[in-house]
């Protein structure tokens, strides 16, 4: 590509990652886009990480690395952040890695349509290389503006438009904006909001990253904290639509939420539980009902103010199903 073009940050955020570290980095120093800024945060890696980061560091003079206490992902992504210089930053997460014409066209696609950011689809594959999802989820280009994004993401076929690495940005999205520090589902928490600071989006059917499921990772566990997360994620969410007068939205997203809280998994943080169990009955005072049809009226009065009753309900039921499932198999 022709040189002089303008610079764009690559926050990638490194925690015991030392086995997937390094075709990570090497996806992003064979970028056919050159002039980048790639921002190694070591987030206190107690493997060989932090190590591999000054190696490739020596090799590479665009890369920029920062070792600091671990502190999660959200705070080593608000650290890239905050030293970050470009004009455009991209996220990627230390396990995925990307095509090497995927800076180009993201950046010749938020030039030439003059969008905020730019939105596009990735191939799911297992730590082995064997691919587990690469069916088209984003069916084809367009450019949609900020209201079109946020009315999409209460609805869960648009889970895609959720992750903070399948996206360019320009930089002044971020200049008041950081992710939740120790929060599961941090991308949940924040996405509204990114789309509420932009004018217009290009979204493109491309696939361009690899994102890699790999055994003990974060989205690999679904536990009763990922639960009380997601759900308490969800509840912002509804509220920041309720600010702005998206009532029906905020009614659809509340459903959602209660969906997510009704999740079936050991529940052992009674006290969260608690807390979180009193912010939704406040909420659900504040949002409008009259459009959410009665069977749903009754499920969520049944889950808010008689929540043993309703999952002895929904046990029972479980197991009915699988006793039917049984005998069909037998």
């Amino acid at each position: 590509m022709t040189e002089n073009l303008e610079l764009i940050s690559i926050i990638i955020p490194v925690y015991n990652v030392e086995k997937y570290l390094n075709r990570c980095v090497a996806s992003v120093i064979n970028q056919t886009y050159s002039n980048l800024e790639i921002i190694l945060v070591d987030d206190g890696s107690t493997d060989s990480s932090y190590d591999l980061c000054k190696k490739l560091k020596k090799e590479d003079s665009r890369i920029v690395v920062i070792h600091k206490e671990n502190g999660g992902l959200s705070e080593a992504r608000n650290t890239g952040i905050s030293v970050s210089t470009g004009n455009y930053i991209f996220f990627l997460d230390s396990d995925d890695y990307i095509k090497e014409n995927t800076i180009e066209v993201l950046y010749e696609t938020i030039k030439k349509d003059n969008t905020d950011l730019v939105l596009f689809d990735f191939i799911k594959i297992l730590d082995t290389g064997e691919v587990i999802q690469d069916e088209t989820n984003i069916k084809s280009y367009e450019i949609v503006d900020s209201k079109t994004l946020l009315n999409r993401i209460i609805y869960g076929q648009y889970w895609r438009y959720v992750p903070a690495w399948n996206k360019l940005y320009k930089s002044d999205i971020w200049s008041d904006l950081y992710f939740p520090v120790g929060k599961l589902h941090e991308d949940e928490y924040i996405i509204h909001e990114v789309f509420n600071r932009c004018e217009n989006v290009s979204i493109i059917p491309d696939k361009l990253l690899y994102y890699v499921q790999r055994s003990g990772s974060i989205m690999s566990n679904i536990s009763d904290k990922n639960r009380i997360h997601i759900t308490n994620a969800l509840l912002e969410r509804v509220y920041f639509y309720l600010s702005r007068n998206m009532t029906k939205q905020a009614s659809v997203m509340f459903i959602n939420m209660i969906n997510k809280y009704i999740c079936k998994v050991n529940r052992n943080n009674y006290e969260e539980d608690s807390k979180l169990k009193k912010k939704i009955k406040k909420l659900y005072k504040k949002i409008d009902k009259k459009s959410i049809d009665l069977k749903t009226r009754i499920k969520l009065i049944l889950v808010i103010y008689f929540e043993s009753f309703f999952l002895f309900i929904l046990d029972v039921k479980s197991r009915g199903e699988n006793k039917f499932n049984d005998k069909k198999v037998s």
